[in-house]
């Protein structure tokens, strides 16, 4: 497979003919490119080579073994030295082409893009969003707004700026304080105002289950402790009498 230039749109194959032997000479075009000298350029040609085996491959069917398949190009250790990427990264390339294979040299000029590929990525998925057409990505470039040497910070900025990326801090509201509470303060309050149901419903397990009265309970609050014992052991018992009779 030859290397096509960065402008050149990709093709789209037959699953038929996109066989592993041409997944090899795919991997070794990409192998290829990543050595050439314009970053910008041969970052858009690798996402062009990547599409054009992207798009048969989804066709074929996920339970055909012998035929390759877009994630399976990928799997494993020999998938990840075949291309020196992963599918995510693939896909990355492939906006990447998307984004910018149609306007390099008519619109802009190739160099004025962002040399790093994180850069150039967010930048392409900013330019394929209406809110930021091939002009006024052409106006950036021209004023120097953007250049080669933008980094991945500066585009997230312009990203906010228009609206298309969401910022990652998130403001968070000061937690209002609560008063503590104190379980015994608030099981009398539910005794006064519902009852007996109401107090075996809020008292404390270990209260219900051992007697347990806290350390630093009042002598009023164990009153209403022991009352609320009281009240259980009579309706207890008031339940005894009536299984027994």
């Amino acid at each position: 497979m030859s290397v096509k230039p960065a402008c050149a749109p990709a093709q789209e194959l037959s699953p038929a003919v996109v066989t592993w032997e041409v997944v090899e000479e795919s991997a070794i075009t990409i192998r290829n490119l990543r050595g050439e000298i314009n970053s910008q350029e041969k970052n858009i040609a690798i996402g062009g080579v990547f599409k054009e085996l992207r798009t048969p491959l989804l066709k074929h069917s996920r339970h055909d073994k012998s035929a390759p398949g877009w994630v399976s190009i990928f799997t494993g250790p020999e998938g990840q030295r075949r291309f020196g990427c992963d599918r995510r990264h693939a896909e990355k390339h492939i906006l990447v082409h998307d984004a910018f294979a149609p306007h390099v040299g008519r619109m802009y000029p190739t160099c004025d893009l962002p040399s790093g590929f994180r850069p150039l990525a967010l930048l392409a998925r900013l330019a394929l969003d209406e809110r930021f057409p091939p002009p006024l990505l052409a106006k950036y470039l021209d004023n120097g707004r953007i250049h080669s040497n933008s980094t991945e910070q500066d585009i997230r900025k312009i990203g906010l700026g228009l609206g298309i990326l969401e910022s990652k801090s998130r403001v968070t509201e000061e937690p209002v304080e609560q008063p503590a509470q104190n379980p015994i303060s608030e099981l009398r309050a539910r005794m006064d105002d519902a009852g007996l149901d109401a107090v075996l419903e809020a008292m404390p397990l270990q209260m219900r289950s051992r007697g347990r009265v806290r350390q630093e309970a009042t002598e009023a609050e164990a009153k209403v402790i022991r009352k609320a014992k009281v009240a259980i052991a009579n309706r207890n018992a008031a339940s005894a009498k009536r299984r027994a009779a």
